[in-house]
């Protein structure tokens, strides 16, 4: 997932709420556990790291990265990759992934101090394939 932005940006967390088809492809994590505010749970700033894909709705992926209190915002410009996540191949096919926007909803936010930045999050018409 990237932030792309002509401008400074600066935030200390982010959130995102993708759809996926689980009949093709799983959740497996944050790829490397990077993102763009740092290694997830590592020295020196430790960010907090959480997924959770719901029982109940097996292809609702909900995921949030918050900085430590103890460090500074990210301050980025650019194309920048928040995060990767990571899929494994349950069936062979394709299917479209969608970020969810809206209130009520996990969302796609970036934040700065909880307050959401307006930044809207695109998914481009993206597509898994699954071989």
């Amino acid at each position: 997932m990237k932030l792309r932005s002509s401008s400074v940006v600066d935030f200390d967390a982010f959130t995102m709420e993708i759809l996926f088809d689980p009949a093709l492809v799983q959740f497996t994590g944050i790829d490397g556990g990077n993102t763009a505010l740092g290694s997830c749970g590592a020295a020196p700033c430790a960010p907090l790291c959480e997924s959770a894909v719901s029982p109940g709705a097996p292809g609702d992926l909900l995921l949030g990265v918050a900085a430590s209190p103890s460090c500074s915002t990210a301050s980025v410009t650019g194309d920048v990759t928040l995060l990767t996540i990571g899929f494994a191949t349950t069936a062979p096919g394709t299917s479209q992934i969608h970020f969810v926007q809206g209130p009520g909803h996990g969302d796609c936010e970036i934040l700065s101090h909880l307050t959401d930045l307006g930044i809207p999050c695109v998914d481009g018409s993206a597509t898994i394939t699954a071989r």
